[in-house]
């Protein structure tokens, strides 16, 4: 571990049993934050995890703070407290890069879990009720060339995938395709599309270099040439851009629902800037979030409003435009985890129907409790499930249908 690694042993010695200071709460989370941490972290985890033997006088509020690992608050009091005392249920949070942390971490909550059952009915009640896991998503998408065909790109190997004029599609590494010029000369322009399935995610170049992230169930339509005096795309669902930076021509991003669903239309202008549009037909609102740059969000009716880095626009169905400050929520999926502040149920069902490919169902009025937390998109549902489970939730898999249960 490195040299600091007492001061890291005793500030998470403080968190874990609730005694830490805000300072250093703030302190242990900057650190951890850091990646470069993750093995240092990961490996100190497994050493205290296999010394430890919580049967014998283990201190229980060492354990609780365990598995709650990060409680992201709000500025309330983030030392540990008793479940029932909490409005913000605990979920377990989870690094996206050390697996063994992953591992390390799941294995204290599980002893939790188990430990506060009355025997051994309950573990068998979950692996029933569990048995049909269901794996997280992956990079998959359904691309549609000009000329109306199309390939799975998930299923198709690295290299050139198609000609369009003088373009060149090429499918790259670590699930991304990217669009190529191969003259100077203007292109022919043709339009695309790229669209993510349920449990589907993919990065697309665009011609002028723009990186974009789309999330399940997403689509984007773009040329494959920017020929005009602005840059135009067309999303359904969610993506994260990443602009080029060309002062002289826009990027325009509008954002489109089906005819079926009855949602005003949105459009989002910038130069070159990071931000991620959310507008998935079954939520409340357009949300465009703000990481750098400059965005101006519009309404169908011709509302608009300016954000800077930090902030996130919130577009009603009525054509109202909130601003509030970015808490981190919206991106989150981008770096691969789920990160929820606060949220029902509701909100977080969708978002696991989305990436597991599952239907939600709920067998009768789910709880009113909201969960605060985060955990990899990398884990099965069942991982999932489980911590939620640590809130008095229960839920069963039957093939691809999960259902909330009281």
């Amino acid at each position: 571990m490195t040299k600091n690694k007492d001061r890291i042993k005793y500030l998470l010695t403080q968190y874990a049993t609730g005694k830490a200071s805000e300072k250093e709460v703030n302190e242990f989370f900057r650190w951890i934050g850091k990646p470069e941490n993750d093995e240092d972290l990961s490996r100190f985890l497994t050493t205290m995890l296999e010394s430890t033997e919580p049967d014998k006088n283990y201190d229980k509020a060492k354990w609780e703070g365990m598995i709650q690992q990060i409680m992201i608050s709000s500025g309330n009091n983030t030392k540990t407290a008793k479940y029932k005392d909490r409005k913000v249920k605990p979920l377990k949070w989870f690094r996206t890069t050390a697996a063994v942390f992953v591992a390390v971490l799941l294995a204290i909550s599980t002893y939790w879990f188990v430990s506060q059952q009355t025997g051994k009915t309950e573990i068998a009640d979950i692996s029933v009720r569990y048995k049909n896991d269901v794996s997280p998503g992956t990079n998959k998408a359904i691309l549609t060339f000009g000329d109306r065909s199309t390939v799975l790109l998930d299923d198709v190997e690295e290299g050139l995938l198609k000609k369009q004029g003088n373009v060149e599609v090429i499918k790259l590494g670590n699930g991304k395709v990217s669009y190529k010029s191969n003259t100077q000369a203007p292109a022919q322009v043709m339009f695309n599309t790229i669209k993510t399935p349920k449990g589907g995610q993919y990065e697309v170049v665009l011609p002028d270099g723009s990186q974009v992230w789309l999330n399940a169930t997403s689509s984007l339509k773009f040329p494959t040439s920017f020929t005009g005096k602005q840059r135009e795309v067309t999303l359904i669902g969610e993506a994260y851009f990443e602009v080029a930076k060309n002062p002289q021509k826009p990027f325009i991003v509008h954002v489109a629902f089906p005819e079926s669903t009855q949602r005003n239309d949105a459009i989002i202008e910038v130069l070159g800037t990071h931000f991620n549009v959310m507008a998935y037909a079954n939520e409340k609102t357009i949300n465009t979030t703000l990481l750098e740059g400059s965005v101006q969000v519009a309404a169908s009716n011709g509302k608009s409003v300016k954000i800077n880095p930090g902030e996130q626009a919130q577009l009603r169905p009525n054509n109202t435009i909130a601003v509030v400050p970015d808490d981190g929520q919206a991106t989150a999926w981008k770096d691969g985890f789920f990160l929820f502040k606060s949220v029902d149920i509701h909100t977080i069902m969708r978002q696991v129907s989305r990436w597991y490919d599952v239907d939600v169902t709920y067998e009768a009025q789910p709880t009113a409790d909201k969960f605060t937390g985060s955990i990899s998109r990398s884990a099965n549902l069942s991982q999932l499930l489980q911590i939620l489970e640590l809130s008095e939730v229960h839920f069963k898999i039957e093939g691809r249908m999960l259902t909330v249960m009281p």
